[in-house]
């Protein structure tokens, strides 16, 4: 099974779409999981875990093109829950459209609510569409499938989605019903790689919008995308999961653009949930470009913002910072006096990231959305920048090459410090290597500073990292 890539050249035929529908916590985002061979869903024993739709399109062997689907839960199981409307909302949209609805229940329950959600489904069924029955739990002792028949579905497969048991019966039920044209697929995908590399700079721009919890993330995820298709709440921690879209950052340019959990202190995060999520985070980092820190204007840059910052900045994304809520802070001069207090907070702790731009934005009202949009093409462009030997070798023999500020810990080359040349090996991001006689990780910060400071006063690099290495020659 391989997922479809940006850029393949795969069928443009419609993918056969399964949607995972049904009450909370009877295994539905484990059954994604097992469908799709993935672990995009995050699974958790507590009902109102999944909150948007997560979708997955790829080749299936021996099946076709697919596109599976997973929802968040409905019904009385979400009762207390803060966002019952817009959980059941998009629960409910992700039918549309669908070819196969698998109806997943829990059985080892005799739930009364089942005939309601019965009716519920079959009164919203699109045309042309099936549905499957999904009996889970089957490896459990009090697993009773006989009372379910009632329900009247043609289509019934008992599964045990931890274990993957009944999983095959499923796709071959997929089998018997997808369109032939669907089957004829393109199985020359090539697997997407753990790193962008150089000769994948012209590829699909990634950019991942990073932050605390309830900072606005969602909300620009909406407007860059002008959708709905991050759920927005004042209650902290709505987004629990990655949410990832193409996006038309301008009319020659589309980007995958990803809204992720706020990300909280080590000590904080819920084992069972926001530990998994931060492990997503962490895995998209590998294959991101660009990172969003969107901070809360009022309240200013704390030491969270700042770890954030560092592991963007670390995982070798470019990291642009967005001010949201800044049409909340409404007269010119307290905006003044609110941005030169942020930009002093911001001196204490990012002083690492003063080459990074700053963009003051709501993410609510599109204020300033226009000008990060442009700031994100503008740092896409500065990591994928190569500078041209000639003027490489010119800035290197005036401000590098006989630099007195070289300096070694411990003395490490045995007699003067000479350095030779410079070459740029790798963009995306930009990457550099010294020549010198000197042991590399003998060479004091402060000189490896210095060379990336010079780079950057000379060609720019804006909100990009820049990857240094010395080798003794």
């Amino acid at each position: 099974m391989s997922e479809i890539k940006s850029g393949s050249t795969a069928s443009t035929q419609p993918a056969y779409t399964i949607v995972l529908w049904g009450s909370t916590n009877v295994g539905k985002s484990t059954l994604f999981n097992k469908l799709t061979g993935t672990r995009k869903a995050i699974v958790a024993n507590r009902p109102g875990v999944t909150v948007d739709t997560h979708a997955l399109e790829f080749n299936k062997d021996d099946v076709g093109r697919v596109r599976v689907i997973d929802s968040g839960g409905v019904g009385s199981g979400l009762k207390d829950h803060q966002l019952r409307h817009e959980i059941e909302g998009r629960a409910m949209n992700a039918l549309k459209g669908a070819h196969l609805i698998l109806f997943v229940v829990d059985g080892t329950k005799q739930d009364s609510e089942l005939e309601e959600l019965s009716k519920i489904l079959r009164k919203n069924l699109p045309k042309k569409s099936e549905v499957v029955l999904v009996l889970n739990k089957v490896d459990r002792k009090d697993f009773s499938p006989e009372s379910f028949y009632r329900l009247g579905f043609k289509h019934i497969v008992a599964v045990s989605a931890e274990h993957g048991k009944g999983v095959h019966d499923i796709w071959a039920i997929v089998r018997d019903h997808i369109p032939e044209e669907s089957k004829e697929i393109e199985r020359e995908v090539e697997p997407e790689p753990l790193r962008i590399k150089e000769e994948d700079a012209q590829g699909p721009l990634r950019v991942l919008i990073l932050g605390r919890p309830n900072v606005g993330k969602s909300t620009l995820m909406n407007h860059l995308t002008k959708s709905d298709i991050s759920a927005v709440s004042n209650v902290a921690g709505t987004t629990r999961d990655y949410i990832s879209t193409k996006a038309q950052l301008d009319e020659n340019l589309e980007i995958i653009l990803t809204d992720t959990a706020g990300l909280r202190r080590p000590g904080r995060r819920e084992r069972d949930v926001e530990w998994v999520a931060t492990q997503k985070i962490i895995d998209l980092s590998r294959r991101a470009n660009v990172a969003v820190l969107v901070l809360d204007s009022d309240e200013g840059v704390t030491d969270q913002d700042s770890a954030i910052a560092g592991f963007a900045i670390d995982s070798g994304m470019s990291l642009i910072v967005a001010l949201n809520k800044w049409d909340l802070v409404k007269e010119n001069k307290e905006q003044e006096y609110k941005f030169q207090e942020i930009e002093r907070s911001r001196d204490l702790k990012m002083a690492f990231l003063s080459w990074c731009p700053v963009v003051r934005i709501s993410a609510k009202t599109g204020l300033g959305v226009k000008t990060l949009r442009e700031k994100i093409q503008e740092v896409s462009k500065a990591r994928t920048l190569r500078v041209q030997t000639s003027q490489l070798n010119a800035v290197f023999e005036k401000r590098i090459k006989d630099s007195s500020g070289v300096g070694t810990v411990g003395g490490g080359g045995g007699g003067t410090e000479k350095l030779y040349y410079m070459s740029q090996i790798s963009v995306n991001p930009p990457e550099f290597i010294l020549f010198c006689n000197m042991i590399p990780n003998k060479i004091h910060f402060s000189f490896r500073r210095y060379v990336v400071n010079v780079l950057r006063e000379e060609f720019g690099f804006q909100g990009t990292p820049i990857k240094l290495h010395f080798k003794q020659h």
